[in-house]
């Protein structure tokens, strides 16, 4: 998830800069620049959502374990009988 997020971050911060570049210096936009970085920030997405998925699949994986949902430490013999 974490890397998801770092990749998208950083393709939108060198956006910024490409286009803050482009208006404020009236530099040209290359287009193969800002192909890359949109890629960077469509694979950041993918990354994320994967993690995501990862994550929901991990937690789905652990509840279906059939584990008892507390353990005792002695069992008392006064229990009532049906």
């Amino acid at each position: 998830i974490l890397s998801g997020l770092l990749l998208c971050m950083i393709s939108l911060i060198i956006t910024l800069v490409i286009l803050g570049r482009s208006l404020f210096f009236g530099a040209a936009i290359s287009g193969m620049a800002m192909m890359i970085t949109w890629i960077h920030f469509l694979i950041g997405g993918q990354f994320l959502m994967l993690g995501l998925v990862g994550e929901y699949i991990g937690r789905v994986y652990s509840q279906v374990q059939n584990r008892p949902l507390y353990i005792t430490a002695e069992k008392s013999g006064n229990l009532p009988t049906r």
